[in-house]
C-alpha cells in the first residue's frame, strides 16, 4: 500500500489523494546513500505517477516520502523510480 499526495503537498497527516496497491514496489537502500522506489502499476493509476508527485511507504524506518522521476508509460502499465 502506498499513499499518493499532490507534488506541492506540505502536511502529510491524511492518507494523500489516493490510496493505490501497485503490482510491484520495491525499496532499494544501496551503501553509496542510494535511496529509491521502483513501482510499476496498471495504466489505469498513470495519473498519480506523475514527475514531482510524493509516494509515502512504510519502510522498516517508519513512513518514508519519495518523489517520483518521470514515469515510463507503456500501452499496460507505468512504471516509475522514485527517490528519496
Amino acid at each position: 500500500m502506498i499513499k499518493v499526495y499532490d507534488a506541492n503537498e506540505k502536511l502529510f497527516n491524511h492518507n494523500g489523494i489516493k490510496i493505490l496497491h501497485p503490482e510491484i514496489c520495491e525499496l532499494t537502500k544501496k551503501d553509496n546513500g542510494d535511496y529509491y522506489l521502483e513501482i510499476r502499476d496498471s495504466i489505469d493509476n498513470v495519473d498519480y505517477y506523475q514527475k514531482g508527485m510524493i509516494i509515502r511507504v512504510s519502510t522498516m524506518w517508519g513512513e518514508q516520502a519519495f518523489r517520483c522521476t518521470n514515469p515510463v508509460v507503456s500501452s499496460t502499465r507505468v512504471d516509475v523510480k522514485a527517490w528519496h
